[in-house]
């Protein structure tokens, strides 16, 4: 996805210096530029000088929509916007006394980045769904505007298929605008959220699931809806234990909560299965749900047989 990066930052801190940053950054397969004209001047007949001539051009410089920075400087910050690249600030004494409103991200140091946050970054910048995780049978990403036709053929399957989960808008330009709210709020914010599962074979979206924060709760909390063809065949099991696991070691958190209603079996049955345990009752909209908690790092059975 990155293939260039741009490497324009003035003062590092004391343990990288530009030669261990850019070190860093093509061992992890990248073309780095540490001269802002390399990527931002006007096209030119000739090669830009420190170019690897394999990289994709546009107009005689690299690639655009491959290219992301790292910079502490605002004259290039400003040249960056005008261009439509993105970048993130690099903390230092020299950024420090600048505003960045555009940059989505901070970082502190270069040498600890993986290629899979930088693209990251790169995603976010061109408003593209993360993908966020495979299991067996699945893959997780972020949802988007062209998801919704699918879930209202998924929630329509029958009327008693998701009576105790939050359903979708009757009109589905309103859940649009939800969509597009959810997208720019809450994955920007916290950089999780509930997302679409798609089947790894067909593509098909077969539910949701994912983590979410409620006011009140310091803890966030695990949530799922599948599919009726997809029930009772481990698949919620399968998804969810990926997501404990991803919420430990790609998000650092140390415990979740999950609601559910008592009368709903399937979803107790899961949850215990996960290795939740009950904890209290909580009212949530006037309605009292069962509260159920659990400490990571979760221990649970291989995910990839137990019906749910």
């Amino acid at each position: 996805m990155v293939r260039n990066i741009g490497l324009f930052i003035g003062q590092f801190h004391e343990s990288e210096d530009q030669q261990k940053a850019r070190t860093h950054l093509e061992d992890l397969g990248l073309c780095c530029y540490t001269d802002p004209d390399s990527l931002l001047k006007e096209p030119a007949e000739n090669a830009s000088p420190g170019r690897d001539d394999h990289e994709p051009e546009e107009n005689g410089r690299p690639a655009r929509r491959n290219t992301f920075v790292f910079t502490d400087d605002r004259a290039v910050a400003d040249r960056l916007v005008d261009a439509g690249i993105g970048f993130a600030v690099y903390e230092s004494p020299e950024s420090s006394t600048a505003s960045f409103p555009e940059a989505l991200y901070l970082v502190d140091r270069i040498c600890t980045l993986s290629k899979t946050q930088i693209d990251r970054f790169l995603l976010r910048h061109l408003n593209l769904p993360w993908p966020i995780l495979e299991t067996k049978r699945c893959i997780l990403r972020e949802i988007t505007e062209q998801d919704v036709p699918a879930l209202y053929d998924i929630y329509n399957e029958s009327d008693k298929a998701f009576q105790y989960t939050e359903g979708l808008f009757e009109d589905p330009e309103e859940e649009l605008a939800y969509t597009r709210n959810y997208i720019s709020m809450q994955y920007r914010f916290y950089e999780y959220g509930i997302w679409i599962v798609t089947d790894r074979e067909t593509g098909r979206i077969i539910g949701r699931a994912g983590l979410e924060s409620r006011e009140g709760y310091e803890d966030a909390e695990l949530g799922y809806a599948f599919a009726l063809s997809y029930r009772h065949k481990g698949y919620a099991y399968e998804v969810c234990s990926a997501i404990l696991d991803y919420a430990y070691k790609e998000l650092g958190m140390q415990s979740l909560n999950a609601f559910t209603l008592r009368e709903n079996k399937d979803s107790v049955r899961l949850l215990e299965h996960l290795g939740f345990r009950y904890d209290s009752k909580a009212s949530l909209g006037g309605v009292w749900h069962d509260l159920y908690r659990i400490q990571l790092p979760a221990i649970n059975p291989a995910s990839d047989g137990s019906p749910s």
